[in-house]
């Protein structure tokens, strides 16, 4: 089509369980239209580092057509300097379906739980594991202190975040995880599994707590350590702003990533500049 630069962005990582579903031939698909893609692109623009090495080792992309972008976000400052409250209230945000490991989260709870029993957990999203989400919490006998609000405002799950004493985010996979991005942009510390790119985001004991994929003992001790400790909290509170505006901000990226283009088109096409 005589188009000089395409560029193509990656922001989904693949469901490491993708071998196990139906429709096989239509996911055998769908790789190749993308393989073909991405051989056709001048550069491909993944959201994180583990998306990078997805590239390389799936798609077989070359390292020198890879960039990564993070995701970014606009600040806001009038959300940020919330303290923690009482009765302490934590969050979660995401669809809810099996990738998401909202389950491992509410067994985790029932441990929490009975250390603090004044405990309320929110997990914001609607999806298809909602039925078996809400038998796990009756069996548990978890009513008082889990709750599933569905569906509500990009605003009202921001605010909730703000006042939260920390987001849980314990996700089987992650591309990025917008929702670990909003909540270190308004100070509030992540407890969140280590995969994909959250590792990217989050800087161990500083911004908060990194733990294994489906360990619910684990996750249940490290959101215990938080509750016990205000002042670690508070302090992951200030370091997760501060982290936030010096690598996730959105005018700052949005003109790093400008420059960068505006590099790459005098790199290859001069004429193009003027």
């Amino acid at each position: 089509m005589r188009v000089p630069l395409r560029f193509v962005t990656y922001h989904t990582m693949l469901d490491p369980e993708i071998d196990k579903k139906p429709n096989q031939a239509a996911i055998f698909f769908q790789f190749l239209r993308k393989r073909i893609v991405f051989r056709l692109t001048t550069m491909v623009l993944p959201v994180a580092a583990a998306l990078k090495q997805e590239l390389s080792e799936v798609y077989r992309v070359p390292d020198e057509r890879i960039k990564v972008f993070h995701n970014a976000l606009a600040a806001h400052p009038e959300l940020i300097g919330n303290e923690s409250r009482s009765p302490v209230l934590l969050i979660s945000a995401g669809g809810l379906s099996l990738g998401k490991g909202h389950d491992v989260l509410i067994k985790a709870m029932a441990t929490v739980t009975k250390e603090h029993p004044d405990v309320k957990l929110s997990i914001y999203g609607e999806g298809p594991e909602r039925s078996l989400l809400e038998s796990l919490i009756r069996e548990l006998q978890l009513a008082q202190n889990v709750e599933l609000p569905g569906n509500v405002s990009h605003d009202a799950v921001l605010n909730a975040m703000s006042q939260a004493y920390a987001l849980i985010h314990p996700s089987r996979f992650e591309a990025f995880g917008y929702s670990v991005l909003e909540a270190i942009s308004v100070g509030t510390p992540v407890i969140a599994s280590a995969v994909g790119g959250i590792p990217e985001i989050i800087r161990e004991g500083k911004d908060g707590f990194l733990v294994p994929v489906d360990e619910p003992v684990v996750l249940a001790e490290r959101i215990c350590y938080l509750l016990n400790n205000n002042e670690v909290r508070n302090s992951m509170s200030r370091n997760c702003y501060s982290r936030f505006e010096e690598a996730f901000e959105l005018n700052n990226a949005v003109q790093n990533q400008a420059d960068w283009f505006e590099g790459k088109i005098h790199q290859i096409q001069p004429d193009l500049i003027n």
